[in-house]
């Protein structure tokens, strides 16, 4: 019996599976979950990242940041502390944000971590790209949660399954590093689980505000 890794259930889940992939959909939170025995080791993992070409030099990079940046820079306010939480091996977005005058402190599990940050609390803190990522998305959720200070804000960038076009030719699937996949009524569940306000600016970008 396989339970779901974000909402804890044990019912049934509905097993989608494609020519290079296989995924679970779990009926109450809708997570798509690779198969576990499809998972890339760590080694394997941190060099496929290593060969990401994503650096703050990069004008196409830095623009697709912003499709996040831009709506989470109109809930802040000067002075705002922020982390960037699953930064990479170049980190970007607090590069980005620090020209702007925010401080934003950098952590990702393999490339820069110190847990330590995760015990401080933040006005705001970005993931983009990174939840997609996350093989334990129950306890991941639970830490951005601790992090937040009340009435924080995080912003979370990744494509989402919407029904709308075939699942067996979504590009999401070619990249083994994907192991948790989202569908719209993921992120209602999610911010429903933790008492998060969900907006949603754009189709690949969801903002969570915690409540006061």
């Amino acid at each position: 019996m396989i339970v779901c890794p974000l909402c804890g259930s044990s019912a049934p889940l509905r097993r989608l599976s494609t020519l290079s992939a296989c995924y679970f959909e779990c009926p109450e939170c809708r997570v798509l979950t690779l198969d576990p025995s499809l998972r890339l080791s760590r080694e394997d993992e941190k060099s496929r990242y290593l060969h990401h070409e994503n650096s703050p030099s990069d004008p196409g990079y830095t623009a697709h940041l912003r499709k996040a940046l831009d709506p989470l820079l109109v809930l802040l306010a000067p002075g705002m502390r922020g982390l960037d939480f699953g930064c990479g091996p170049v980190p970007t977005v607090s590069v980005l944000l620090g020209e702007l005058g925010f401080h934003v402190e950098n952590y990702d599990p393999l490339f820069r971590p110190d847990e330590a940050l995760l015990n401080d609390s933040y006005d705001f803190i970005t993931c983009t790209e990174v939840v997609e990522h996350f093989f334990n998305p129950s306890n991941e959720y639970q830490r951005l949660d601790r992090a937040l200070k009340p009435g924080g804000v995080l912003v979370v960038m990744t494509k989402v399954y919407d029904g709308t076009f075939a699942f067996e030719g979504w590009d999401y699937l070619r990249d083994p590093t994907h192991v948790s996949l989202y569908q719209p009524q993921t992120f209602e569940w999610i911010a429903q689980a933790h008492g998060w306000e969900l907006s949603v600016p754009s189709p690949t970008v969801r903002i969570l505000r915690k409540s006061a």
